[in-house]
């Protein structure tokens, strides 16, 4: 996650998992009383940070309680930053409108009282996101005005997450060879090459692009760097990603062995870390994997455990909005998963207790609308 202040090189690379777990277990214990409240709310910040890597309800409670003492202390910047994190909260629910209104009505906050790493971060975010939904045009203006922001502020180190908005829209808008050029620039940056962090990102985004430029060789190259600096810094949510985008690129070589191996790998750095919500995704590339190289019983006992977890998932969701986002995301995994027992196995059991599972959740989200008649629920 970006950093609030965009410090550069004065940030810390390394985030220690074990001061997570220790927020995790004490910050209860800080006194709810007025003169200490600013320290209970720093730590609920922290922790926040953490809990946002992961991503679910944890992060969202932490941020509402944050945005409850900013309110108390008169705190202006931590209202909007908290309100800022929940509208990212929104988004992982599947919520955008809401989250939209959120993320703007956090720039608009940290423009009003000069902010300006609140303003890096706020534009970034939208950048990126705007990205995500093919609006190019509007990603380059929210990414540049984070650059020349940043470029004007000696002390808020390189917007990384900006320029990988900015890159990633120019080669969506035909402009790779221009992205290519300025990613080289960038690259060659004493502040950046000193940084494990954006090493990653930026190799990684450059492994993006020379896949869209079908340059498969190229792309591994940027990736193995990418993973190389991710596991520098123990990235542990960067880790699996850059492992399973490996994985891909080397299914797209003919590598399927490797692949395997690297899919597996991404689906148990994921579980060691805690990301719960990515390891169903993860399995599932592992299973289409092994399907390519007719491991057909493997890949079946691979679908059961994502959907096993996303089970567990869906039920702990604590919003309509989470629960359904989830089950929308599992529709996919169900669907391969039938259709591997239905091409290469005669088990028409399971076949059939896979839909049971699939009609299941769909009765059950049903049952919890209000107008069963005109719910538009998956």
């Amino acid at each position: 996650m970006l950093s609030w202040q965009q410090s550069g090189p004065a940030r810390s690379e390394r985030r220690c998992w074990s001061c997570r777990t220790s927020l995790s277990k004490n910050w209860r214990r800080i006194p709810y009383c007025s003169p200490i409240k600013s320290l209970r709310m720093f730590c609920l910040v922290a922790k926040g940070e953490f809990d946002g890597d992961i991503g679910g309800a944890a992060s969202r409670r932490d941020w509402t309680e944050v945005s409850a003492l900013a309110r108390e202390l008169g705190s202006e910047k931590w209202q909007y930053r908290a309100l800022g994190q929940l509208g990212f909260a929104d988004f992982y629910d599947g919520d955008l409108p809401s989250a939209q209104k959120k993320v703007a009505e956090a720039l608009i906050g940290a423009t009003a009282i000069n902010d300006i790493g609140g303003q890096i971060f706020y534009l970034s975010a939208t950048a990126t996101g705007l990205v995500t939904q093919g609006m190019n045009d509007q990603a380059l203006l929210y990414a540049n005005r984070a650059i020349a922001l940043a470029n004007a502020t000696p002390d808020a180190g390189y917007p990384i997450i900006a320029e990988q908005a900015r890159l990633m829209a120019m080669v969506s808008m035909g402009r790779t060879e221009a992205a290519q050029a300025e990613l080289k620039n960038v690259l060659a940056r004493p502040d950046v090459q000193s940084t494990d962090t954006q090493m990653a990102d930026l190799n990684a985004t450059a492994a993006k692009i020379a896949k869209l430029r079908n340059d498969i060789p190229g792309a591994i190259a940027y990736m193995t760097e990418a993973l190389r600096h991710a596991v520098a810094v123990e990235g542990r949510s960067a880790i699996p990603e850059f492992q399973s985008e490996l994985s891909d690129l080397y299914r797209l070589s003919g590598n399927l062995s490797k692949a395997e191996t690297l899919a597996d790998e991404a689906a148990t750095s994921a579980q060691k870390a805690g990301l719960m919500p990515v390891i169903p995704r993860l399995l599932h590339v592992l299973a289409e994997i092994q399907i390519d190289q007719h491991e057909y019983t493997e890949a079946d006992h691979t679908y059961d455990r994502a959907a096993a977890i996303q089970d567990v998932m869906i039920g702990k969701a604590d919003s309509e909005l989470g629960k359904t986002a989830l089950i929308k995301g599992a529709g996919g995994l169900y669907a391969k998963h039938f259709a591997l027992i239905a091409e290469h196995s005669d088990n028409v059991a399971k076949a059939f207790a896979i839909l049971e599972q699939v009609r299941g959740r769909v009765m059950a989200k049903m049952d919890s609308c209000k107008l069963p008649k005109s719910c538009s629920c998956p």
